[in-house]
């Protein structure tokens, strides 16, 4: 692997490794504070929704007792339970229809006898209906309850309690049109785009059953369906990953009403719940992949600077290697650095090889010469017609031509 390869995956491990570490790191800490603030927010709409339905089951406790306390209504139904009159039967159900009329949004009045059957009422299709000892039964206030009733897929909302008659025992069920207030549940600001209110209750078999305008829905999971039985149990909840009857996956927030017993449930998709942390995510990604380029032609770009003149420096060793002393040309360096220090300490190596060459050159030429001048005097010494010798300093003879 070259130099500048190294180099290059060095500066990347070194730069991106911090980075992927803060960004994780960045993420976990925007992930944990959107997942507060959207539970926080799912339980404070929640919450808000509770005390919207404790308002609601308040305004219809006031319908009951405005109905409740009329005196003549009291007195005709005393009269009526003991003797059975129908003059007084029906003046009954002329004061229960001016209060469905006055007293929006009642659908319908009934009087319960003793047993809870009902005896008269503005629905006809309910008088000798069985079933109403539920609403002879007294809460705190002297009323049971107000109770939601499915009945052939319709929703309906009924209060009653008994009448305080004298010498007679009755009862007074009001029932009133929730459609209303289901739609004002729904229509909360804040619920966003797949948001809404589902109101939970116990059936009459004592299992959990969701009211919407239409009818039942359900969270689906198993684990929602315990968080439901908690709430109605009186525990405040959160449900995560709960499965509606879509499919959707849903986040739920529970709180319990009491009276009457309700789990009022507020759910929102996830995608929608956590679509911040979506583009959080992507964002996050975003500055990541951008930071990764930006590290990589950095360190490339400072790999090469580096390099640059190494790699030159290598060639020109090649070339001094081959006999090319030319000096070498690496482009811009600081003389304070280690490269420039490195580069003038190379070229002061060459210069001195190339004096050193130069010199020996000289030395060879200078050898040369001399040696052809001696074999040129030598050949006139040989050539010569007269006797030459040559002697050392101890008189000698060490030499001689052709003629000695």
């Amino acid at each position: 692997m070259k130099l500048r390869t190294k180099l290059t995956f060095a500066f990347l491990v070194v730069g991106l490794v911090p980075l992927a570490l803060a960004s994780h790191s960045i993420f976990l800490s925007a992930e944990k504070a959107i997942d507060e603030e959207v539970e926080v927010r799912l339980l404070s709409l929640a919450s808000g929704q509770k005390h919207r339905a404790a308002s609601y089951v308040r305004q219809n406790e006031e319908r009951f007792d405005l109905v409740a306390s009329r005196t003549q209504l009291r007195l005709s139904a005393a009269e009526f339970l003991r003797s059975g009159d129908a003059a007084e039967a029906r003046r009954i159900e002329r004061i229960l229809v001016d209060a469905v009329e006055g007293v929006e949004p009642l659908v319908a009045a009934s009087i319960l006898d003793a047993s809870g059957r009902t005896v008269l009422s503005t629905d006809a299709d309910r008088v000798g209906s069985e079933g109403g000892e539920p609403f002879l039964r007294t809460g705190p206030a002297g009323r049971s309850t107000p109770a939601f009733a499915v009945e052939d897929g319709a929703l309906s909302l009924r209060i009653g309690g008994p009448l305080r008659l004298e010498g007679a025992v009755g009862g007074l069920v009001l029932e009133v049109d929730p459609e209303e207030f289901m739609n004002s549940l729904l229509l909360v600001e804040g619920l966003g785009r797949t948001g809404e209110t589902i109101l939970a209750a116990r059936s009459p078999s004592g299992e959990a059953i969701y009211l919407t305008p239409a009818a039942r829905r359900t969270l689906g999971s198993g684990a929602s369906e315990e968080a439901v039985a908690a709430a109605l149990g009186g525990e405040r909840a959160v449900v995560r990953r709960g499965v509606d009857e879509d499919g959707r996956s849903v986040l739920a927030a529970l709180e319990h009403l009491d009276p009457p017993g309700w789990a009022v449930v507020v759910q929102f998709d996830e995608e929608e719940a956590f679509a911040r942390l979506a583009r959080t995510r992507q964002l996050v990604l975003f500055i990541v992949l951008f930071a990764c380029a930006l590290t990589a032609g950095v360190s490339l770009f400072v790999a090469r600077k580096i390099t640059r003149p190494i790699v030159r420096l290598t060639r020109a060793a090649r070339r001094i290697g081959s006999g090319d002393l030319s000096p070498v040309a690496v482009g811009r360096t600081s003389d304070s650095d280690e490269l420039g220090i490195l580069v003038a300490a190379f070229n002061d190596m060459a210069s001195r090889l190339r004096g050193t060459y130069q010199a020996m050159e000289a030395e060879v030429d200078e050898r040369k010469r001399a040696e052809g001048e001696a074999r040129h005097l030598a050949a006139i010494v040989e050539s010569s017609a007269d006797a030459i010798y040559g002697m050392d300093l101890e008189g000698r003879v060490t030499s001689w031509n052709a003629a000695a």
